[in-house]
């Protein structure tokens, strides 16, 4: 793949793929090109985590087609091989964990599972990011939201904790952006919804964040939810613009 031709995206918008049920065993790396990506996507590469945790589910049967598209992310490296998570010095004078969180709702047609994305920020610089599957099929995209806003909760609670021993955070609740306002509703609302009882712990965990002002939500738009890049295939120009957003950049623009 050291001459294939660059892409913008590591995976195109609006993708859907089947599982596979043929017998024949694909005879190709499959499994090892998912392997390496992850790893790549752990330690620096935050713009591929949608399409890695996409196409990791195919791993267990993989088509030829599944390989085709999985390539689509080495084509994608090649064009931004000098790309990555640039931290600079911060104007920012306030030490407080800034997250965002995002789901995609039930787009999968294998299984109509939802996709959760988290991302936190300190100091304006990403330092923790997740894309995953959740565990069950929500019914309707609050509900969806409310599980994603429910791992960003558990994941600032374990920043914070960290950033308190080391000394490095003030007094300051974990602020985390949510763009699905009837979300945002529920968790400031002290009564029980009878439509989301089955849901009712994540709600009460992160309503109880919330009140005990170790969380604080705050709308944002579609457009600017930084975790949507996480959660699924993106079009070439708010897929760019949210990388610079993250802050993904050629390494030679940092001058640090």
């Amino acid at each position: 793949m050291k001459q294939c031709k660059s892409v913008s995206t590591p995976m195109e918008a609006g993708l859907q793929l089947l599982k596979s049920e043929a017998e024949k065993k694909l005879n190709k790396s499959y499994r090892e090109l998912i392997g390496c990506l992850t790893y790549l996507m752990v330690t620096s590469r935050p713009d591929i985590s949608a399409a890695v945790n996409y196409f990791s589910q195919f791993q267990s049967n993989p088509s030829e087609e599944h390989w085709v598209h999985a390539k689509r992310m080495l084509r994608y490296l090649r064009g931004t091989a000098d790309h990555g998570l640039v931290y600079e010095r911060s104007s920012v004078p306030i030490r407080q964990v800034v997250g965002f969180a995002d789901s995609n709702w039930a787009t999968d047609v294998n299984d109509r599972r939802s996709v959760s994305g988290i991302l936190f920020k300190l100091y304006e610089a990403t330092i923790c990011w997740s894309t995953r599957k959740q565990s069950t099929v929500s019914l309707s995209s609050t509900e969806a939201e409310c599980s994603a806003l429910a791992d960003a909760a558990c994941e600032a609670t374990w920043i914070q904790k960290v950033l308190n021993e080391l000394g490095l955070l003030e007094a300051k609740p974990s602020l985390v952006y949510e763009d699905n306002q009837s979300t945002i509703a529920i968790m400031k609302s002290t009564g029980p919804s009878k439509r989301l009882k089955h849901t009712d712990v994540k709600i009460k965990y992160v309503s109880e964040c919330v009140a005990k002002k170790k969380l604080e939500i705050c709308y944002i738009s579609t457009s600017e939810q930084q975790a949507d890049l996480l959660t699924k295939g993106l079009s070439a120009i708010p897929f760019r613009k949210l990388c610079c957003n993250i802050g993904i950049f050629p390494q030679t623009q940092s001058n640090n």
